[in-house]
């Protein structure tokens, strides 16, 4: 177990709580974190048929194989983030903003700390609306596969990605969080520090390549689950 505790605090203090609290304990047995081999990316859709629902939730994803300390990592978590990081992200500016077949659409990377992680798509469709979402849905997926993101886009992304993950860190919350998760991936703290670093150093071709490398439109997971057929 770590203990991780941030803000104006007393070491000594601290030390001591934590010794009073564990005093007597022997501790468990180590174990060794290991990860499932690589699933290979497959077709397959799945429909849950649920009555009188007003939204169908769609649910696209399909794995990577990258973990957060692999060094295709970042270029790939940039141009995920390029493609559907909430309201500035290419999915819902198209789906959203300027088609209205939703109210919301987003792409990120999951599962990818302590295991091969994945990517994911998740929206929901008025059920009129799910085969023309789903079309439009899959037309940005490989839109942004074979084409890439533009260097307008990386520029921005750039700055909102190290502009939010600094904030982030601005309160002990955040801060305790960042460190637990630093130490639990088996890496130093200093990548806390060469994070902004890391993302401002990514080049256009390097995202573009990871793109291509680990997401593959054509084989994808898609469950959808709601009312059908309205």
């Amino acid at each position: 177990m770590t203990l991780v505790f941030t803000g104006d605090v007393d070491a000594k203090a601290i030390e001591q709580a934590v010794t009073h609290g564990f005093g007597g304990w022997s501790g468990g047995v180590d174990y060794l974190r290991t990860a499932p081999a690589r699933i290979k990316p497959k077709t397959f859709e799945h429909s849950i048929a649920m009555k009188d629902k007003s939204s169908t939730s769609v649910f696209f994803g399909q794995s990577t194989g990258l973990r957060q300390t692999d060094a295709d990592y970042v270029p790939l978590m940039v141009g995920v983030d390029v493609l559907g990081s909430g309201f500035t992200g290419r999915l819902m500016a198209a789906v959203r903003a300027k088609e209205g077949l939703t109210y919301g659409i987003g792409g990120n990377l999951l599962g990818s700390d302590y295991m091969d992680g994945g990517f994911a798509i998740s929206t929901t469709f008025a059920p009129e609306l799910l085969d023309k979402g789903i079309a439009s849905t899959r037309r940005e997926l490989l839109h942004w596969w074979k084409d890439g993101i533009t260097a307008e886009e990386l520029a921005g992304r750039k700055q909102a990605m190290v502009g939010s993950y600094q904030v982030g860190l601005g309160n002990t919350d955040g801060m305790a969080s960042a460190i637990l998760g630093t130490v639990e991936r088996g890496v130093g703290l200093e990548w806390l520090d060469n994070y902004p670093s890391m993302i401002e150093s990514v080049t256009r071709e390097q995202i573009n390549t990871a793109i291509r490398t680990y997401i593959d439109p054509k084989q994808m997971v898609m469950v959808k689950a709601g009312t059908f057929g309205k």
